[in-house]
């Protein structure tokens, strides 16, 4: 777990080393910054307000209508995730009273359903996770081993480290505290008398992590590895165009062999809307990604909540089958990865309205010991 002051500290040595401020310019939230969002901090007791920031009621009857409902055995994951949210809740503010963000629960819900019905789902890179909820529900399912995110924001990354810390315990790790290489500096170990200057011993400890949380100064340790899926989740046009040629070159680099970017949402913009969505579809297209799927949202008689695009990568083994074409709607309902992804072959859930799923938590709650 990290704090702000670890956080800015940190920071300002990176800021130190790094030599040119367009690097720094680059990678800073300035959609964010326009926006008031609040990108900075003094004390962790100051991310109680950010849960509330995101929290849209409009959007979860669309989201319902894309999941076609709730079964019970989706009420039981959420509920598992809400439980841990209050739990975390409790013991980081030590205060009783906890506001659900109920219709948050429910958007990360459809996006972790459709992210553990991806064929390879093991490893898995979040660019800017936002409020963090995926560790909620990822904390609980083994079918991925490998959870990394990337956060360039720091309200967002002090958050984020503290729910991971809380959920993960020692399965995760923060990349966020840098300390320096002493390793050449070393102290002698016994004392003139003979005795030993220290009565401590150094482990190196070789551990593989559930979680991994890189701020922007570290952002070339993230795409050290290979990841079954890349994801922009609604931030796709938030990004700087400068950052975000510099993520799509990256994401392509580093996928596994059947491994896809997967866009969810695009986000908000300023200015025209649609000249900067083409924009970024032509970016896309100019380094080599081609499309598996390219579905819009209900308003646009699409057959999802929001925008989704999954993208394959010149050394997919099936990127010669997929498409060249980003302005046209590619959703084929009959094909068996599309229908495990977005749930078409589930039967339909009797939760399908907003006032349903407010009454099931509360009487979920209720009810638990």
């Amino acid at each position: 777990m990290i704090d702000p002051q670890q956080y800015d500290d940190a920071e300002r040595l990176a800021m130190s080393q790094i030599g040119d401020w367009r690097i720094i310019n680059t990678f800073r939230p300035n959609f964010f910054e326009a926006g008031g969002f609040p990108i900075k901090i003094s004390n962790t007791g100051e991310i109680r307000y950010l849960f509330s920031v995101m929290n849209g009621a409009m959007d979860a009857d669309r989201v319902l209508r894309e999941l076609r409902g709730l079964r019970v055995d989706d009420m039981k994951i959420i509920m598992r995730a809400i439980s841990k949210f209050v739990k975390f809740h409790i013991t980081t503010f030590g205060s009783m009273s906890v506001n659900i963000p109920f219709t948050s629960f429910l958007y990360y819900y459809s996006l972790y359903k459709k992210l553990m019905n991806f064929p390879n789902h093991k490893s898995i890179l979040d660019i800017g996770p936002g409020l963090g909820y995926l560790s909620l529900f990822f904390s609980d399912d083994n079918s991925f081993q490998r959870y990394n995110q990337i956060e360039v924001t720091q309200s967002l990354y002090v958050l984020q480290s503290c729910l991971n810390s809380f959920v993960f315990q020692q399965d995760q790790q923060n990349l966020g505290v840098s300390f320096p290489d002493l390793a050449n500096y070393a102290l002698p170990l016994r004392l003139p008398d003979g005795r030993r200057a220290d009565d401590t011993i150094d482990l190196a400890l070789d551990q593989s992590f559930r979680c991994s949380l890189y701020p922007w100064w570290k952002l070339n340790d993230a795409f050290k590895q290979k990841y079954d899926i890349i994801m922009c989740n609604e931030n796709m046009c938030e990004m700087d165009t400068v950052s975000f040629v510099f993520f799509a070159q990256k994401i392509r680099e580093c996928l596994t062999p059947d491994g896809v970017f997967f866009v969810h949402g695009i986000g908000k913009t300023t200015g025209d809307k649609a000249k900067l969505i083409q924009h970024r579809l032509d970016v896309l297209a100019s380094i080599g990604y081609r499309v598996i799927v390219s579905e819009t949202s209900f308003e646009n008689n699409g057959s999802l909540s929001r925008p989704n695009l999954i993208l394959s990568h010149n050394n997919h083994q099936s990127y010669e089958r997929h498409s060249d074409r980003f302005n046209v709607r590619n959703f084929d309902a009959a094909d068996p990865m599309v229908r495990s992804i977005y749930g078409l072959n589930a039967p339909d859930g009797d939760i399908r309205d907003l006032e349903s799923f407010r009454s099931a938590i509360v009487k979920s709650i209720g009810s638990a010991p």
